[in-house]
């Protein structure tokens, strides 16, 4: 299982994946992450299909722990 990033506070998890490029497949970490960490929340940075990398760095981290 790889991510590759993990924010944690207050016992709450988000899984990050970064991906560059358009395309690419679903992120089989992720699922992992999410299968052995119960309730954690997944997110992808990158260009087709995840958080616009921008917006991602322009975004306190709190907001993605919500």
């Amino acid at each position: 299982m790889e991510v590759d990033f993990v924010l944690n506070q207050d016992n709450k998890l988000v899984a990050i994946e970064v991906k560059s490029g358009q395309r690419y497949s679903a992120p089989k970490g992720l699922a992992a992450f999410s299968d052995k960490f119960n309730g954690a929340k997944t997110m992808i940075v990158g260009e087709g299909g995840g958080v616009p990398l921008a917006e991602f760095f322009l975004t306190p981290a709190s907001k993605w722990l919500e």
